[in-house]
């Protein structure tokens, strides 16, 4: 492996493992760290990956103001940090072409590899409230965003498509260029069973604003029969590697607008205890599912720690070619052995998890919660391609304590392996296999979704696979 060396503190993680042995390749990697002396241009937002392998990452500095950051495959950057006329929201990078938009408080702009800009557009004022605004590109180019909850289209020559209110408050959005639509999710605020309720919207409209579909519309009134129906908010939305449209939605009970009516409940998959809520006594879990890009539901899946008050707040959702669900958020609770019995327990400090869940969400391939000495961190922007995935992490240490032990204190882009491969590959490991990291490393990695046991034995040792150090001169791609 090709490495490149940068000035910068050293970092020692002691990686233990029980019960076996697990795949270096689900280990992440800090590509490159504020913490450790990585210029990421400020505090980082926004993320997304180019078709070459570099990464293009969205920060904010000190006063306010966008700035845009090149990162190689290794993590290096390709320059200074380019600073914007305008305070910035998101940006996303077109594949095909390296062009990058980034969307603000006033303007939309086009900008070529290099950054140079192509074209601008102005956007209505921000209103009060309003969420964090949002751009996406479509395969073929086509530029939209959202803004003062309207949707704006653009061709990828800065034309006015289309221009239209999204009907509630917009989280997200998703250009899919191969059906000419775009999809949006968020929330909105409805009466139901006669109490005021968040009801999750996703909706796609035509390049022109035209409406195209509705998923899940509303909560229904017949669920007042069951229980009190739960508030939903749709969090994030993507366009898959493989076509279809992938969304992800905050869920604050089981009666919830996604288990559809009785007489024709949604498809919902469920594997372990952490894939139905139903069981347990969450005060907040996560569900996401697989659409067709004309709106039909396709496979759907709820994650949750069973434990009373337990949280799970989503952040962002990808999903690969072959389908593999791609996901990050923060838990307050860990994840234990999936089985007849969950063992679970509360962290001191809400940590940030990565998961990915196999094609058929039959089985979870990859599990990584960043646990570290008290410190709260938090996983946020995601971004992926056909062998890698990024993410944005954030380490907050503890009031009067200067760090957070192995993991560097605020921003840092983490790496995993990608290639998770199709959905006939392995779903049910065997438990000699299974791995979990300790806290001493700072990353928990755990697999558990093999249908075993809860109470077979376990191999109480712990194997230490070694301490990697890197200090100045470093590798780029630290351990």
């Amino acid at each position: 492996m090709h490495t490149r060396s940068s000035p910068g503190r050293s970092l020692a993680l002691t990686i233990l493992l029980t019960a076996g042995t697990a795949s270096a390749s689900s280990t992440p990697d800090i590509l490159a760290s504020a913490g450790l002396g990585d210029d990421l241009g400020g505090d980082p937002i926004a993320l997304d990956l180019a078709a070459d392998g570099t990464a293009w990452l969205l920060a904010r500095d000190p006063q306010g103001q966008g700035r845009v950051v090149r990162l190689d495959p290794l993590g290096a950057a390709t320059g200074p940090a380019h600073a914007l006329s305008f305070d910035a929201d998101d940006l996303a990078v077109d594949r095909r072409t390296g062009d990058v938009a980034v969307v603000g408080a006033a303007e939309l702009a086009l900008h070529d590899p290099g950054l140079a800009r192509r074209w601008q557009r102005p956007l209505p004022p921000r209103r009060d409230g309003e969420p964090a605004r949002r751009v996406a590109l479509g395969e073929l180019g086509t530029v939209a965003a959202l803004a003062a909850d309207e949707l704006h289209i653009f061709s990828p020559d800065g034309r006015v498509l289309g221009r239209v209110a999204t009907g509630g408050l917009a989280r997200d959005l998703a250009v899919v260029d191969a059906a000419g639509v775009v999809v949006v999710t968020g929330s909105a605020r409805r009466t139901v069973c006669d109490r005021p309720l968040d009801v999750a919207t996703l909706a796609a409209f035509a390049l022109d604003g035209a409406p195209r579909w509705r998923a899940h519309e509303g909560a229904r009134d017949d669920a007042c029969e069951r229980d009190a129906p739960a508030s939903a908010r749709g969090v994030a939305v993507a366009r898959g590697g493989d076509g279809h449209v992938y969304a992800l939605a905050e869920v604050e009970g089981a009666n919830n607008q996604f288990r559809g009516p009785p007489d024709q409940p949604a498809a919902v998959v469920a594997f372990d205890a952490y894939t139905s809520p139903e069981a347990g006594q969450a005060a907040l879990y996560a569900y996401y599912a697989r659409y067709t890009a004309d709106g039909e539901h396709v496979l759907g899946q709820y994650f949750a720690l069973p434990d009373a008050g337990s949280v799970v707040r989503p952040r962002a959702i990808a999903a690969d070619v072959h389908g593999n669900v791609h996901l990050t958020g923060v838990t307050s609770h860990s994840l234990g052995a999936a089985g007849e019995q969950v063992h679970t327990e509360r962290l001191a400090a809400d940590a940030g998890f990565y998961q990915v869940v196999a094609p058929d969400l039959e089985g979870r391939r990859v599990w990584h919660a960043l646990e570290a000495d008290d410190a709260a961190t938090d996983l946020t922007a995601l971004a992926i391609s056909d062998d890698r995935a990024l993410a944005l992490l954030r380490v907050a240490a503890p009031a009067g304590r200067p760090d957070a032990g192995p993991l560097p204190v605020g921003p840092s882009l983490l790496e995993w392996s990608g290639a998770h491969g199709p959905a006939e590959a392995e779903k049910h490991p065997d438990p000699e296999t299974q791995g979990t990291f300790g806290y001493e490393s700072g990353v928990s990695g755990s697999d558990p979704s093999c249908h075993c046991d809860a109470q077979a034995p376990t191999t109480p040792a712990l194997l230490a696979l070694g301490l990697l150090a890197l200090a100045a001169p470093r590798p780029r791609r630290r351990g």
